[in-house]
């Protein structure tokens, strides 16, 4: 059992089970097909970088190219016909690259997950350690579970009830000129993970 440990004190026990769309290749590792929502939209598109050049969707589009698998926009029909579209295209994963923003001083990573998706946190947390160690140096925010409510539960929530896991990322504060990280290094990350 893994739990979430808060000073000396567990406050969540995790027993990972897995979705019951998530295929088993060799051993006890999931098959997943993972796709990418590109965050935002034409007509809104998110935070900006601290140099003015990049928005959230500007952004996203430039990390679809350097990956290979299925992507979908948000411009027609919102995160639910994103999600379609790669349900189409096989996936029963999918992840929305975000980038935070604040007062130009906020940094690290974080992955928001739905409150009580034990398999989506458990990607997560890999994620972010394998971010860790990659980056070092960088500061790690964790994973943040989202009620109802919350910044991105509508998103995760439409997500998480056709895919059996959903992530939407915030590697890094884009308004932070020192936090901020090229879209190269973000395609190799994710290569490392979902490709």
């Amino acid at each position: 059992n893994r739990g979430h440990v808060m000073g000396n004190k567990i406050t969540r026990i995790f027993k990972p089970k897995p979705a019951p769309s998530i295929g088993y290749g060799e051993g006890t590792n999931p098959v997943l097909k993972w796709g990418l929502i590109i965050p935002h939209t034409q007509k809104a598109p998110g935070a900006t970088s601290w140099d003015g050049k990049y928005s959230e969707y500007v952004y996203g589009n430039l990390l679809a190219t350097g990956l290979t698998i299925p992507h979908a926009t948000r411009d027609n029909g919102g995160v639910a016909d994103a999600v379609s579209e790669l349900r189409k295209a096989g996936c029963n994963a999918s992840l929305e690259p975000h980038y935070n923003a604040y007062n130009g001083r906020a940094h690290g990573a974080e992955i928001l997950v739905l409150a009580g998706d034990e398999i989506s946190y458990m990607y997560a947390e890999r994620m972010l350690e394998e971010f860790a160690s990659l980056f070092p140096g960088r500061r790690i925010r964790g994973v943040k579970e989202i009620a109802k409510g919350g910044r991105g539960y509508n998103n995760l929530r439409l997500a998480r009830n056709k895919m059996d896991v959903a992530l939407l990322s915030e590697l890094f504060f884009g308004d932070n000129r020192e936090d901020w990280l090229p879209v190269d290094s973000q395609v190799n990350f994710w290569k490392t993970q979902i490709q």
